[in-house]
């Protein structure tokens, strides 16, 4: 009986030690170098029209809101001041992962102003003020714009405006602050928050809340396609849809403890995606969401948002933190 219990417990260790060692992260290594910004002021958002010409935003909450330019993907910046607050979010059209030479992109912060960059003309048009509050992200489809934003996780505000005439068309408030919104196709929108995940099907007139997803503070938002989109929280939290938002399922759930701490998500295409976090964290996955891979060997600065091509892409974050990175 006693060789057997032995046995027995060889057989559990055996097969615990299997099982953790399986779940285990295989880490991948990569290559970066600096790209100078010139500015020292959180940069909070990127996006490239592609491979040469990209956007970042960012500046001082308070006193400063710039959108810097590439043209050389990313070997040099140039700077443009447009206002005296802060820019949080780049909005783009729906499925617009690399937007293409002359496709519109969308930049909001601070105080609610909303500008358009067009790409082919490399001209900002002021669209408008729909709302005059701190908002995170913006996104558009057709003639219709969303921004959302608050503050100190409370005082949520969702706001509808006409993108032809800058006027808002209409208000949504919340108790939590919200923190990114999209659109997956020309009449479906997602906005996350403070414990919450919402959904419209008319463009942002009505929205139908995801009622069990409460437990993080979600950050960001990135669909590939109509159908497959994902979700990272400030704890560590990933989520997958396969049904343009309707369901999601969790990849990975927070934890009490020891959680990245995740920022933003983009998907290259339904398979290739990236997470980038505080402290220098940048995941990687080729099969969905599957599996993540940790990237080594970049600097432990936070990151605040990435865009990425095939198996090499551009980090931004605080300071004026432009990284180009390569994995091997």
């Amino acid at each position: 009986m006693r060789v057997k219990s032995k046995l027995a417990t060889c057989v559990k260790l055996f097969f615990l030690t299997y099982s953790l060692l399986s779940c285990q992260k295989e880490k991948v290594q990569a290559t970066w170098h600096n790209l100078e910004s010139h500015v020292r002021f959180d940069l909070r958002a990127v996006h490239f029209f592609d491979a040469q010409n990209g956007l970042i935003c960012g500046g001082d909450t308070w006193t400063s809101g710039y959108v810097l330019r590439t043209a050389d993907g990313g070997a040099t910046w140039r700077a443009d001041s447009l206002l005296n607050k802060g820019f949080f979010g780049v909005g783009t059209l729906p499925k617009n992962a690399f937007g293409g030479t002359g496709s519109p992109c969308w930049v909001v912060g601070n105080s609610g102003h909303v500008f358009e960059f067009s790409q082919r003309d490399s001209l900002f048009r002021w669209v408008g003020a729909p709302y005059d509050a701190w908002f995170r992200d913006v996104a558009v489809s057709g003639t219709t714009g969303l921004m959302v934003g608050g503050q100190a996780w409370q005082h949520g505000k969702l706001v509808r405006f006409d993108l032809s005439t800058g006027k808002r068309c209409q208000l949504d408030t919340f108790p939590q602050e919200l923190s990114a919104v999209c659109f997956s196709d020309s009449s479906t929108a997602h906005v996350l928050g403070y414990g919450l995940v919402l959904r419209s099907t008319d463009a942002g007139k009505t929205w139908q809340p995801h009622n069990h997803l409460t437990g993080d503070f979600y950050q960001s938002v990135c669909f590939p396609s109509e159908k497959i989109g994902y979700i990272v929280g400030l704890n560590g939290s990933i989520l997958k849809t396969e049904n343009g938002g309707a369901t999601w399922f969790y990849l990975k759930k927070s934890r009490n403890i020891g959680n990245p701490r995740f920022r933003a998500v983009f998907f290259s295409d339904i398979l290739r995606g990236w997470i980038c976090g505080e402290g220098g964290v940048l995941w990687h996955t080729t099969d969905g969401g599957k599996t993540w891979q940790p990237v080594e060997g970049l600097p432990e600065s936070d990151f605040y948002d990435v865009f990425a091509f095939d198996t090499e892409g551009v980090l931004v974050g605080q300071n004026g933190t432009i990284l180009k990175f390569v994995v091997q």
